[in-house]
């Protein structure tokens, strides 16, 4: 079969002549016909050209006759012979991939119906190579609106599939990797969830034992401040009168004398030991009361005026826990100061703001250098002292910072978060 069997071309003059009898159209003359012979031609050539170009195989099927014509480039990519072509017009419906036969049937139903057809599919090639194609068609109808013909492009699409096969591949390994990722990650959070649980309930155990430690410190002090005051206060009192009832005796009255201002000062001494140990006024009247005292009697002690203010305190009681936090907090930052700072004059703030308990001890002393005042050393000192109060605000669930420089004084902050009322 001639290559361009199905390619139309010029009627020849009967037809010609039939059409005319029936009004299609007039016959040319002989040099006409030959001239557009000629132009036709041309393009054909034109066009087979530009498909070489573009690497594009033409095909046209005639659905009356099943005839097929096919230029070169379909050759080149079915591995069809012409011979085996024009033989058998079926051969390349074999070649498609069993697992894509179904863009057959498709195109064979966009043919019985007049409509286009896209497909893309594997052909197996004689050498048993196998290639993906891109077949693009359009069908020609009669006036009638029948299907005439199908004519279509053939395309080698196989870099493009195996480029998107590679991207596919990398895609899902990067997938697989991302998922393999996001697994490691939740069993890490997983893990580092459980830590921080257990992390928790051990620091939990901790703070209780120190909230026990603290209580039974803290009663320890009321027992002892009650002995002191109960039971060594009755004996220096009976002392006290008994020697008062001597100093009638003219030979021992200077030596008696001597001996009562010692037990007085005994006594004295007992009544401070014993409000150290554990003030009263913090128990009977609260924190307010319990450091105004604590300020005055500081002040009295030391010579170092303290100028105080408090808000929000008056009238109000807070857990007792919480209120020996910030007495004994306030009470070791003026023995500090008193040791050490050698200060004119002292600052204290204690005030309830925005739900935290806030304690403030500034003095215009000497200053330290944090680093070396917290760092650990043998034996009692400032800087356990220090670190005491640190664990007593954090155990009560606040904390402490410490703002200091040589010769710039110190001011110690502590806040407490107060806990929600009936929480």
């Amino acid at each position: 079969m001639n290559r361009n069997a199905l390619i139309p071309g010029p009627p020849c003059a009967a037809a010609d002549e039939r059409a005319a009898r029936h009004g299609h159209f007039e016959v040319p003359a002989p040099g006409q016909r030959s001239r557009a012979e000629q132009v036709l031609a041309q393009d054909k050539e034109r066009l087979e050209l530009a498909l070489d170009a573009a690497q594009l195989g033409l095909w046209e099927w005639s659905l009356r006759s099943g005839r097929l014509w096919f230029s070169e480039a379909v050759l080149r990519i079915t591995g069809l012979t012409r011979e085996a072509l024009e033989a058998d017009h079926d051969c390349w419906r074999r070649l498609v991939d069993p697992q894509d036969v179904e863009a057959i049937w498709a195109m064979d139903e966009a043919a019985r119906e007049g409509r286009g057809f896209h497909a893309e599919y594997r052909l197996l090639r004689p050498d048993g190579g196998l290639r993906w194609v891109a077949n693009d068609a359009r069908c020609v109808c009669d006036a009638a609106g029948k299907p005439q013909r199908m004519v279509g492009t053939l395309a080698d699409v196989t870099e493009r599939k195996q480029v998107e096969e590679a991207l596919r591949l990398a895609h899902d390994e990067l997938e697989q990797r991302v998922q393999e990722r996001t697994a490691a990650l939740e069993l890490a959070n997983t893990q580092l969830a459980n830590e921080v649980a257990e992390r928790g309930a051990t620091d939990a155990q901790i703070r209780e034992l120190l909230d026990q430690l603290v209580n039974a410190e803290e009663e320890e002090r009321r027992r002892l401040a009650r002995e002191l005051h109960d039971s060594l206060g009755q004996h220096l009192t009976a002392l006290t009168l008994g020697l008062r009832a001597v100093l009638e005796d003219p030979a021992l009255r200077e030596r008696l004398a001597q001996l009562r201002e010692v037990t007085r000062r005994l006594d004295d001494d007992v009544d401070r030991l014993s409000y150290q140990l554990r003030p009263a006024l913090l128990d009977d009247l609260g924190l307010n009361d319990a450091l105004r005292e604590l300020a005055g009697s500081w002040a009295e002690d030391s010579g170092i005026a303290v100028d105080l203010h408090t808000r929000g305190l008056r009238g109000r009681r807070f857990d007792a826990a919480l209120e020996t936090t910030v007495y004994r907090v306030v009470q070791e930052a003026l023995t500090n100061v008193r040791k050490h700072a050698q200060a004119s004059r002292v600052g204290l703030i204690v005030e309830l703001q925005d739900g935290e308990l806030r304690a403030i001890v500034e003095d215009d002393g000497r200053g330290m250098a944090v680093e070396e005042e917290l760092r650990p050393r043998a034996g009692p000192g400032r800087r356990l002292g220090l670190r005491g109060m640190a664990e007593r605000a954090r155990q009560a669930g606040g904390r402490l910072d410490l703002e200091t420089e040589a010769g710039q004084g110190t001011t110690v902050y502590l806040s407490i978060p107060l806990q929600p009322e009936g929480s």
